[in-house]
């Protein structure tokens, strides 16, 4: 959003909450001082109320309070006076509203300037109108209980503000358009022109007052629902305001006739909303682009990775995996997916999986987790697991490392120290005889080997010369600590202690180290207590594995940047696909209004004009009707699309069958009178959605019964023919028109049609729906077909587990 526009969307309360007490005080000073314009604006319409003027000053004093707020903490040092205003407003509407309900006349809105009230209307007394009052009602609440939230987090200040906005827009519509049921209510005294603007920029103020939560949080957002409603909804409101106007306008004047004045009102609504959708297009058509660069590039990150990264549900299934989880285990990834997780874990391990699984599905992060799992060819492979949570989608993203070859490293390296210790005390008891051969054999060891007598070297290797880059003597001259950094030393200390005290016999451990030029050395040493020239020594070996510890943290912040890239572009694609669904089903829903106002206005031109068009004429206005009637059903078709994308999925076990005997009954209205021949094969259990498949199985059948129309009898066949990939292929076979295969990549696409409107009804959207469903559901959809020999469609499911694993 750009900065001028967040900061005018900031200050309007302010600014809204002046322009009440300036209004207010204007029309108390006009009442005082018998100034016409002040209380009226023009000498046609009706004076404001003196009580009405009072409540507006409230309100305003109400919104310049609360800009005192303190944004950092949500302090309110003018929160007495805010609460003082807002009960003023809400009394002193109810009282009114109930005045005008018990049908009595208290006089609330009649105590000020009570003598210059009832000679002001020559029809009635000057009264504050019963919608008036029923907005400061509304608004008064709106202000008192402007944290209160319903379970589904609808606030109820924003609600309320919401219903305020559009009475006092139709009271201005109303004054606009000469049209007083807009703006009174029934023989009662109708609401004020300058009222209805105070509480239209009111309710606005109410909106902005939450400008990060709610409805706000969309307009103010930088994100395409955000951006489409600031760009449409104003455009879109004051352009058919206008119109409406201009039309209203050019009948009174007489420069047409209404038929001329709907026609004209009907195209240019018609250019507006063609041009409004054409620059939406356009948004979308980029935004699509921009979405599918940040998924090509999330892909290549998890194709690329060299760890296993994997995606699965709280269920105990896989839902994704990248090739490094294929290459590791040797399966495909359809042969992973398929199966319980628990089917590829060591039978010793399953027990703590399935308990890690339960605590993630707690919310609880898996920061270190080690398990066994079988590879195609037989083998186990040790994996270690980070794994984090998320409770929202009941998906769990996890990145996995294969430790098999470092196990089994760490465990030669572990023999080789116990075999090394072994054969350095059995030379120690008989040193002096076999120290020529001790010499040569821990002189040409790959590993630093030492003996430590209080606290200083008296033995090293030339190994530990390598290792630190000192010579023998420079380290047989300097304590031993030296060279250990600060840190680690006295971890050193005491574990020297703990073995020549008898503690421990012997003890293998980590420590840092610094080599001659300050470089940082990581180093695994094993230490025994022994005996040497008749005193007590440490004797050790230390394997230099900066190497392998440096190589460890590179691969491990590697790992962390390519998941929390993953995790980003996951998230901003969530995001675009969850706002496209959002805005096409909007969209949809918003083009009803106009389209009722074209078919009603066309039945009352074919009711006005009857026998007085030629038969040309009354064509048009029948083919008008039809297609206002097609395209009602073309909004329906898409809102029922864009939801299916934003439904969530309820699995569970669903007997084929059982449902599609239920499907074949609904449809019972559009197949009565007709011979046909239904054939249904044995069809198993399967894992789903029911009421979304229930959907699928009705468009299927839906259209076996409509393009078997001219076939007597008409034969449709549905089974189940085996598998493909895992999955059960169910079809749905018909006799009818049938289609050519050169169309058939388009069959699945919205709008798409193999036949013209005139042989067949539809929009075009039926078969879409049933691609979005199977595609959810993990599955795909086909057709095979030849033209008036039938189509056949299949689709597959997952079957039903036998169990829960």
């Amino acid at each position: 959003m750009s900065g001028w526009l967040r900061n005018w969307l900031t200050w309007w309360p302010v600014a809204a909450g002046f322009i009440c007490i300036m209004t207010g005080i204007c029309v108390l000073m006009g009442w005082a001082m018998d100034a016409e314009r002040l209380k009226r604006i023009l000498p046609s319409l009706v004076s404001m109320n003196p009580l009405s003027a009072v409540c507006f000053v409230l309100v305003g004093a109400f919104f310049v309070l609360r800009s005192f707020q303190d944004a950092s903490s949500h302090k309110q040092p003018f929160g007495w006076g805010m609460r003082a205003c807002a009960t003023l407003v809400f009394i002193s509407g109810a009282a009114v509203m109930v005045n005008y309900l018990l049908k009595g006349n208290w006089g609330l809105d009649q105590v000020l300037f009570s003598n210059k009230l009832i000679p002001d209307n020559p029809l009635r007394p000057n009264r504050m109108a019963p919608n008036t009052a029923l907005n400061f009602v509304m608004l008064g609440g709106a202000f008192l209980f402007m944290q209160l939230k319903s379970p589904r987090g609808f606030r109820f200040g924003e609600v309320v503000a919401v219903v305020v906005v559009f009475n006092s827009f139709f009271a201005l519509l109303g004054y606009a358009y000469k049209v007083q049921f807009f703006y009174s209510m029934g023989s009662f005294i109708p609401m004020a022109l300058h009222t209805a603007f105070l509480f239209f920029i009111s309710g606005v103020a109410v909106l902005l007052m939450r400008k990060d939560q709610g409805i706000m949080a969309i307009v103010r957002s930088d994100s395409t629902g955000g951006l489409l409603l600031r760009g449409l909804f104003p455009a879109m409101v004051v352009a058919l305001s206008l119109i409406g106007w201009l039309r209203l306008e050019g009948e009174r004047l007489g420069f047409y006739g209404a038929e001329v004045g709907v026609t004209l009102y009907t195209i240019a609504n018609i250019s507006l909303l063609g041009l409004l959708i054409l620059w939406s297009a356009r948004f979308l058509y980029h935004a699509d682009i921009a979405r599918a660069r940040v998924e090509a590039e999330r892909e290549r990150f998890f194709d690329l990775s060299l760890d296993l990264l994997c995606v699965a549900d709280m269920t105990g299934y896989f839902r994704r995996v990248n090739p490094a989880f294929t290459t590791t285990l040797g399966f495909t990834a359809a042969e992973i997916l398929e199966q319980p997780i628990v089917q590829l874990i060591h039978p010793d391990d399953r027990e703590t999986t399935l308990e890690a699984i339960k605590k993630l599905g707690t919310g609880d992060f898996l920061f270190q987790f080690e398990n066994r799992y079988r590879r195609k060819d037989g083998q186990w492979r040790l994996i270690s697991w980070k794994a984090q949570p998320y409770l929202e989608e009941g998906l769990i993203y996890a990145s996995g490392r294969d430790i098999t070859e470092m196990r089994i490293g760490e465990e030669a390296l572990r023999k080789a120290h116990g075999e090394l210790e072994s054969r350095v005390q059995e030379r120690t008891a008989d040193l002096a005889a076999t120290e020529a051969k001790f010499r040569a054999l821990v002189e040409q060891s790959l590993v630093g080997i030492y003996i430590i007598q209080e606290g200083r070297f008296v033995y090293v290797n030339p190994k530990m010369t390598e290792i630190f880059g000192y010579s023998t003597e420079e380290l047989l001259a300097q304590p031993a600590n030296d060279l250990i950094i600060e840190e680690d030393r006295a971890l050193v200390e005491g574990n020297i202690q703990k073995r020549l005290s008898g503690e421990v016999p012997h003890m293998r451990y980590s420590l840092r180290g610094r080599h001659r030029n300050g470089a940082l050395l990581h180093i695994e040493v094993f230490g025994s207590r022994s005996n040497f020239n008749g005193g007590q020594a440490i004797l050790g070996s230390l394997l230099d594995i900066t190497v392998q510890k440096e190589a460890e943290e590179a691969l491990r912040r590697l790992n962390d940047e390519l998941e929390n890239r993953v995790k980003e572009r996951t998230h901003a694609l969530e995001s675009a696909n969850q706002e496209l669904e959002s805005f096409s089903y909007s969209v949809s829903h918003d083009l009803r209004a106009p389209l009722r106002h074209v078919h009603g206005y066309v039945q009352m031109l074919g009711n006005e004009t009857k026998g007085q068009l030629s038969a040309k004429g009354e064509r048009y206005l029948k083919t008008i009707g039809q297609a206002s009637v097609e395209m009602g059903q073309l909004i329906d078709d898409l809102i029922s699309f864009s939801r299916m994308g934003r439904t969530e999925l309820r699995m569970t076990s669903v007997d084929m069958a059982d449902l599609i005997k239920k499907s074949i009954a609904a449809l019972e209205l559009e197949s009565k009178d007709r011979n046909i021949q239904w054939s249904l094969g044995a069809l198993p259990a399967i894992r789903g959605d029911e009421a979304m498949l229930r959907q699928v199985l009705a468009n299927l059948l839906g259209n076996a019964i409509k393009y078997t129309r001219k076939r007597n009898p008409a034969i449709i066949e549905i089974g189940c023919n085996g598998e493909e990939q895992g999955q059960l292929v169910f079809f749905i076979k018909d006799n009818g028109a049938g289609f050519d295969m050169v169309y058939a990549e388009k069959l699945f696409g919205v709008f798409q049609r193999m036949h013209r409107a005139e042989e067949f009804e539809g929009t075009g959207i039926g078969l879409a729906i049933v691609r979005r469903i199977i595609k959810r559901h993990g599955g795909k959809v086909w057709a095979r077909a030849a033209v008036n020999e039938g189509a056949t469609f299949y689709f597959t499911l997952s079957a039903a587990p036998m169990s829960l694993v």
